[in-house]
């Protein structure tokens, strides 16, 4: 350590501190990359499966009235 900023109390950061700090902040941001990534994906794949689901909700009521009449009008043929 240098005696000059031992001797002032202060901390002495040399450029190899910064470059090994600066590769593990490096290291870390692809790891977030990879992360943010993935949970695009997932997003994605959860938006499309609720979609799905939402299209086969909204048509269940109109297969069903489609159904019902024409039970109802199979039955008011077979009556007469």
């Amino acid at each position: 350590m240098d005696q000059e900023a031992k001797g002032n109390g202060g901390i002495l950061v040399t450029f190899r501190d910064m470059y090994v700090t600066l590769q593990s902040l490096v290291s870390e941001l692809r790891e977030v990359n990879l992360t943010m990534k993935a949970h695009g994906t997932t997003a994605t794949d959860h938006e499309l499966r609720i979609r799905a689901l939402e299209r086969w909700r909204y048509s269940l009521p109109i297969a069903l009235l489609v159904s019902l009449g024409s039970a109802v009008a199979a039955i008011i043929a077979a009556v007469k």
